[in-house]
């Protein structure tokens, strides 16, 4: 239908252009409407003074109208019921079901069902473009946004050309006027000046002579108030009282007022005009007194010719209001096509992504099938079984990245994601996002970098999901388009915010990657856009990660900005005003003591020895192992040794190892050592104990990590952490827990997946029977419920609101955790409003699993 529209409004257009009899062409206008809107009538109506004056009606062919009297007659009492509810609306569709009274008798008068309106407003009166159907309501006409606008359209470039044929009316009804008046009598010229003065179009009566002198006459009124200049004496005359020769001062004058690219085309229409009975000069720009412009159409007749001179009278119609009717047409109609090529953008892009997606859901769907068949056909060989399953598992975790993507994006773009306000560790947070990279830079063999430039503030109110997914989305996208032994950078600044309560605080992502196209670059955020690329073909995704980043960043009231360069890489910036919290941390039991820092890249040096005597501590670097053993050494010798070295782990010539093992030979293992860097430390952990490590702290360092683990040292615990992991205890005898789950597949799951902890579970398949199962416990009796949420005859919020609710004392603090597909703020917030304390997405994460049993029975 939008298409159809369209190509019905350049019809219209074509008919009303071409046409020099504006009612043929406005008949002819009206048929194409009818038959495109499959209406029983059209009809276009002109208003004046809240009388109907001109009526262009259509019908079918062969259908039976009313006498022109009797038509005007209906027409003019449906305008007096119906006027109250037009007002200032741009459209109206009234249907005879919904109308009473006096509106309903008009409907039935009029034999119609449906009518859809478009007032035509100008100046003093108005129109109205209407079409109707009797024989049905049309709900497509009340309620199809595209009909409806589409029929606004069409009423604003009907008006404009109607406007038009007023003026030309106009203009030839003071053109005959004046000749009745000229032709009556030369002694009745006062009273044709009168009349000219009477009329709203400007007119001057000059003569012309046959050496080209050029001799105003008079000018009426309506030319002075056209020209906004004021008019000196009764008879005075535009625009000057003495002849001038056609080709000199007169024109000179005259044609001063007008600009280019008028002048030019404009003076030499007059000048052959001068030589014929009656000439048309359309459409230019004259000056006004005020300085402002005005739009005219001159029109010349030859009143009189003698021998002695030639009498011209020259109309100028006022044309600005057509002019910027049109004006405001054609840029509607721009607009309008760029809106339809950005739909048909938009359509050609979604379907491009859904073959993406067909494409990207497949292949791991694919994979999981592929794998479970083999899986079944070795069962026996659990080797193999191992391996297909690990294969199951990581085409399960892309597959629901995909979804997730998906479903973020489509909530984003239906305005239906809401921000969370929670209280946000930054630095936690960082530390998560690390390691949950860190696979995948390490099967690239990429070297990583992670900077924490001067942030101040670590404890932040914000949305930590969606701060994890903004830094996620940039570092898989760097680490996804980076060839094997590239770089990947993670650099973190804070900076005072002129907003109250907040800071300004930078993420920035850079890789050494395959770089961005800049004919790409204008495309990059916007959703379902893919690089077309050789090179990455076999990298998946959806399209939508950088497009969720934008919409995330602009959420936050920031943005998110790129560079990049063609085969060198790519930089992105986001810029987050954040609300911070004071948290002040007690360092002065660290006051005075001396750290050494070792580490190559010399930026993440001062910034750890800045953060250190901020500290009030003293602190010094070096950018290698070697020079590392030469300092402690030193110290040791002198009785000045550190406090504590902080060594990173990846440096050349000599690593953080080796070094390590030199300063345990030279001077024992009283003196702590921190093992910092960005890379996953769990298998470099025996090792690192062996060789004397008394901590590890993963970049990029934030000031709590360091002042904590700087305090175990004071305290005397030099021995850190077992592992970069720890192993939480997995096993629960003796606690109970009720399993809530509608899905009898999904209950065998979390079943299975729960039995291996050593706790006694207990189901129920509906909240309805979970509410009985607590209901008839004795008290104590559960320590934890798994609460779906949707569920069919009671939904989980509801059933965890009215165990909440039960009288009695266990059930108020009785930890109840929502398990569920519902991953989204919105949903984790009305958890929270039912009372749960917790929220665990499906599908069950096992490590986020043991989280929560540990939190909640430990």
């Amino acid at each position: 239908m939008y298409k159809k529209l369209g190509k019905l409004r350049e019809d219209v257009l074509s008919v009303l252009w071409a046409s020099s009899d504006f009612e043929a062409a406005i008949y002819e206008a009206l048929a194409m409407i009818g038959e495109l809107f499959a209406a029983s009538s059209v009809y276009l109506t002109e208003i004046s003074n809240n009388k109907v004056m001109n009526i262009y009606f259509w019908k079918p062919e062969g259908s039976t109208g009313e006498p022109i009297e009797q038509t005007e007659r209906i027409t003019q009492d449906f305008f007096d019921k119906t006027r109250h509810l037009i007002g200032d609306k741009e459209i109206l569709c009234l249907c005879l079901d919904d109308t009473e009274g006096s509106i309903t008798e008009v409907f039935r008068e009029c034999g119609t069902r449906t009518v859809l309106l478009c007032p035509i407003r100008q100046e003093n009166s108005c129109a109205y473009l209407g079409v109707s159907d009797s024989t049905s309501c049309r709900k497509d006409w009340e309620n199809d946004e595209i009909i409806r606008t589409g029929l606004l359209t069409l009423s604003k470039v009907i008006g404009t050309f109607l406007l038009k044929t007023r003026y030309t009316k106009r203009s030839e009804q003071t053109r005959q006027n004046l000749e009745e008046s000229l032709h009556a009598s030369k002694q009745r010229t006062d009273t044709a000046n009168a009349l000219l003065d009477g009329i709203s179009a400007g007119v001057i009566v000059v003569n012309i002579y046959p050496d080209g002198r050029a001799n105003p006459q008079y000018g009426n009124l309506g030319l002075y108030r056209m020209l906004r200049i004021p008019r000196t004496a009764k008879d005075a005359v535009v625009p000057d009282l003495n002849a001038a020769p056609l080709e000199g001062e007169y024109f000179e004058d005259f044609f001063a007022n007008i600009p280019e690219p008028d002048y030019s085309r404009v003076r030499r229409e007059y000048k052959a005009g001068f030589s014929k009975d009656h000439f048309t000069v359309k459409k230019y720009r004259l000056l006004r007194g005020d300085g402002t412009y005005v739009w005219v159409n001159a029109d010349l007749n030859l009143r009189e010719s003698t021998p002695e001179y030639r009498t011209y009278y020259a109309t100028y119609t006022d044309m600005s209001e057509e002019h910027y009717l049109q004006s405001g047409l054609e840029e509607m109609l721009a607009r309008e096509q760029e809106i339809t090529g950005k739909l048909e953008k938009a359509n050609q892009a979604k379907a491009e992504f859904l073959s993406h997606m067909s494409h990207d859901i497949r292949t791991p769907m694919n994979a999981i099938m592929g794998m479970t068949t083999l899986a079944k056909s070795y069962i026996d060989n659990p080797a193999r079984v191992l391996d297909y399953l690990e294969k199951i598992a990581s085409s399960s975790k892309l597959l629901l990245n995909i979804i997730n993507e998906v479903l973020d994006m489509s909530k984003m773009e239906s305005g239906h994601i809401v921000l969370a306000e929670e209280n946000v560790d930054l630095a936690d947070m960082v530390q998560g996002v690390v390691t949950m990279i860190q696979p995948l830079l390490a099967g690239k063999h990429l070297k990583f970098k992670a900077r924490n430039n001067d942030v101040a503030h670590e404890k932040i109110i914000s949305d930590m999901q969606r701060l994890q997914q903004l830094l996620i989305n940039l570092l898989s996208n760097a680490v996804k388009y980076t060839p094997d032994g590239g770089e990947v950078l993670l650099e973190i600044n804070e900076t005072p915010s002129d907003r109250g309560g907040y800071a300004r605080y930078q993420f920035i992502v850079a890789d050494t990657g395959i770089g961005i196209s800049s004919d790409f670059l204008s495309r990059i955020f916007e959703p379902f856009e893919r690089v077309e690329d050789e090179r990455i073909k076999s990298v998946q995704g959806t399209g939508l990660g950088l497009a969720i980043c934008k919409t995330v960043t602009e959420m936050m009231g920031g943005q998110i900005l790129v560079e990049s360069e063609w085969g060198k890489g790519s930089r992105f910036t986001a810029t987050l005003y954040l609300r911070i919290e004071e948290e002040p941390i007690d360092d002065s039991e660290l006051a005075g003591l001396s750290v050494l820092v070792v580490d190559d890249d010399e930026i993440v040096c001062s910034n750890t020895c800045k953060r250190l005597t901020d500290l009030g501590m003293t602190a010094e670097w070096v950018m290698d192992g070697k020079d590392a053993v030469d300092k402690v050494l030193q110290a040791h010798q002198s009785g000045r040794d550190y406090f504590s070295v902080i060594m990173d782990l990846k440096m050349p010539w000599m690593d953080g190892m080796q070094a390590i093992r030199l300063i345990r030979e030279k001077v024992g293992y009283e003196l702590p050592v921190i093992i910092i860097s960005a890379y996953d430390l769990s298998e470099q952990m025996d090792q690192a104990q062996e060789a004397g490590v008394n901590g590890f702290i993963t970049k990029p360092l934030f000031r709590s990590h360091l002042v904590y683990k700087l305090k175990q040292f004071l305290r005397g615990n030099r021995h850190g952490s077992p592992t970069v992991r720890a192993e939480q205890e997995r096993h629960y005898c003796g606690q109970r827990l009720l399993l809530v789950e509608d899905n009898e597949l999904n209950r065998e799951i979390a079943v299975e997946l729960l039995a291996a902890t050593g706790t006694e579970i207990e189901t129920a398949e509906n909240g309805k029977i979970a509410l009985a199962k607590v209901q008839s416990s004795p008290p104590d009796y559960y320590q934890l419920i798994f609460m779906d949420v949707q569920m069919p005859v009671m939904d989980g919020c509801t059933a965890a609101a009215a165990i909440r609710n039960l009288e009695r004392n266990d059930t108020k603090t009785l930890p109840i955790v929502a398990m569920t597909a519902n991953a989204f703020y919105d949903d984790r917030q009305r958890t929270k409003e039912a009372g749960m304390n917790d929220h665990l997405e499906k599908p069950i994460d096992l490590e986020r699993l043991y989280q929560v049993l540990h939190r909640y029975l430990i």
